[in-house]
């Protein structure tokens, strides 16, 4: 139900509806913030997006399209996410981040599941396909971050100890799984992120 009501407000706000806060603007930045929200949580579609992308083709559209496109709830989405994390399919590195960013998400677990052996067992060939900063980047960007168990835990565990990984893709490991550790803890002790 509050999802619903989630939509509704959102989808009100999008049109610059009465439930839009008085001296919000809907520019561009929001409205893709907004757009964001509504593949997340399968309330818009790819069709919905690219008309907002042909509409306003700007870098920050571009960017925002592949965020919306990554965080959809659906297989089709993730694969094409996943396409661009092992490099598969090249993109400029704002829009790699930004999908990273999109693909994970809390309430998608039966889409992105299959994702967190990949990502452990895949990472380090990512490092035949970028290099400096962006290596590290999109490791942190890409990190399964809502998948807040012990397996995931210890995955991490097992890559870090390889003594081919690439140290920048090394340090991005080490500080998302500290966190990843703390936010498992929290669920251990209170049964809630």
């Amino acid at each position: 139900m509050f999802a619903s009501i989630e939509i509704q407000a959102l989808r009100d706000w999008l049109t610059g509806g009465e439930q839009l806060p008085d001296g919000v603007t809907v520019d561009v930045d929001l409205r893709w913030r907004i757009l964001v929200r509504l593949a997340s949580l399968g309330a818009s579609d790819r069709a919905e997006l690219a008309a907002a992308l042909d509409a306003e083709p700007t870098a920050v559209s571009k960017v925002e399209h592949a965020r919306a496109l990554a965080s959809l709830p659906d297989a089709e989405a993730k694969a094409w996410a996943w396409q661009r994390c092992s490099g598969e399919v090249d993109v400029p590195n704002y829009e790699l981040e930004a999908i990273g960013r999109g693909f994970w998400r809390l309430g998608q677990h039966d889409v992105t599941d299959p994702y967190v052996a990949r990502y452990f067992d895949e990472l380090n060939a990512t490092a035949q396909v970028r290099t400096g900063w962006m290596l590290g980047d999109a490791a942190l960007a890409f990190y399964p971050w809502t998948a807040i168990a012990d397996d995931t835990v210890e995955r991490a565990r097992a890559l870090l100890i390889q003594d081919d990984l690439d140290s920048m893709l090394r340090r991005s490991v080490i500080d998302e799984t500290d966190d990843l550790e703390r936010r498992l803890a929290v669920v251990m002790k209170f049964g809630a992120v």
